[in-house]
C-alpha cells in the first residue's frame, strides 16, 4: 500500500506534466497564428533618428532709392520676410539706410525722403498712387529738394506690383511735379525719371567707356 505522503509528489508531478504539454500549439496552428500578425507590427532599428533638412528661409528683395551726398541716385536692395507692400516701402523708405547701407560703393547715402515728410499713400484706379505729404514739411514751396523727393518716390514704389505712376498731395489738393529735367507733368512715372531704371547699365557703361578710352 502506497502511503498518502508519496503519493501527493506523484500527482503533483503529473500536473506539472499536463500544464506544459497543454501550452505547446502544434506547427500548423502557429503558423497560421503568426500570418496573421499584421505587417510592421515588429520593426528593427539602427539606434540613429531620421531628421529631415529644414527648408531655407525665403526672402523678397526691396528695391530702395536714395540720393547721396553728390546728388547722385544709388539703388539699395534690402530683404524682407515677406513680398513688400506699398506700406513697407513708405517705412522702409523713410526710416532711410541701415548702418551697413549708410556707405554704399564710397558714396555716403543721404536721403532726401524724411520722416517729417509723413507720407500717406493711397491706391487709386489706373494704379495710381496718391501719396499725401504733411503740410508742415511745406513740399509743395520747396524748390531744389522737390525733383530728388519725388525721384526717390517715384523709383522705389513704380518698382511695386500694381503702382505705375504717382501723384503727391497736400491739404489743398496735387501739387504740380516736374521730372528731372524740370519740364511739368502730371502722374509721375518711372519713364519720367530714367535714372532709377538705367543707373545700374550707365554704371557698367561708364567702366567700358573709360576702358575703351585707355585702348585709344
Amino acid at each position: 500500500m502506497i502511503s498518502a505522503t508519496r503519493r501527493w509528489p506523484t500527482l503533483m508531478s503529473l500536473g506539472a506534466l499536463l500544464a506544459a504539454t497543454s501550452c505547446v500549439l502544434p506547427a500548423d496552428q502557429q503558423a497560421s497564428e503568426l500570418e496573421d500578425i499584421p505587417p510592421g507590427l515588429f520593426t528593427t532599428t539602427t539606434g540613429v533618428p531620421t531628421t529631415s533638412e529644414p527648408e531655407p528661409a525665403q526672402s523678397f528683395e526691396l528695391a530702395l532709392y536714395w540720393h547721396d551726398g553728390d546728388g547722385r541716385l544709388v539703388r539699395v536692395n534690402r530683404l524682407l520676410d515677406n513680398p513688400p507692400t506699398i506700406e513697407d516701402a513708405l517705412i522702409n523708405l523713410v526710416d532711410g539706410p541701415q548702418a551697413e547701407e549708410v556707405l554704399l560703393d564710397g558714396a555716403l547715402i543721404s536721403p532726401r525722403v524724411v520722416a517729417a515728410l509723413a507720407p500717406v499713400a493711397t491706391l487709386g484706379d489706373n494704379e495710381v498712387l496718391t501719396i499725401t505729404v504733411s503740410d508742415s514739411f511745406s513740399f509743395r514751396e520747396l524748390a531744389d529738394q522737390k525733383i530728388p523727393i519725388t525721384e526717390e518716390l517715384v523709383c522705389t514704389l513704380t518698382g511695386l506690383e500694381g503702382v505705375a505712376a504717382i501723384r503727391i498731395e497736400d491739404s489743398l489738393g496735387e501739387i504740380a511735379l516736374t521730372n528731372i529735367e524740370a519740364s511739368p507733368i502730371g502722374a509721375a512715372t518711372r519713364a519720367d525719371f530714367a535714372e532709377c531704371v538705367t543707373q545700374s547699365e550707365s554704371s557698367g557703361n561708364s567702366e567700358e567707356d573709360s576702358g575703351d578710352g585707355e585702348d585709344g
